[in-house]
């Protein structure tokens, strides 16, 4: 398991703390090289008409690939959302 990179949601920049434009949330990959002392960070989803929430990397066995899935949508509370399930795979 890689625990060097991370995957996050998030409505304001990771890195600044200023909120995003369009005010949703974005799914963000940080990457680490000491430990967790700094952090460089990527945005992956640039969606202005719905959240991106609750990233997960589902077990893959190509070590040269990483799949991301999320859930993209609204959700208002545990028991009421219009969600969809969405992914990608990355290089690394």
């Amino acid at each position: 398991m890689d625990v060097s990179t991370v995957y996050i949601s998030a409505d304001v920049d990771p890195v600044s703390g200023e909120p995003l434009a369009g005010k949703r949330y974005q799914i963000f990959e940080g990457k680490t090289r000491d430990g967790g002392e700094s952090w460089k960070w990527k945005q992956l989803t640039q969606s202005e008409a719905a959240d991106n929430l609750r990233p997960a990397v589902p077990v893959w066995d190509d070590p040269e690939r990483r799949a991301v899935v999320w859930m993209r949508g609204e959700y208002r509370t545990y028991t009421n959302y219009d969600l969809e399930m969405v992914g990608t795979v990355l290089e690394r």
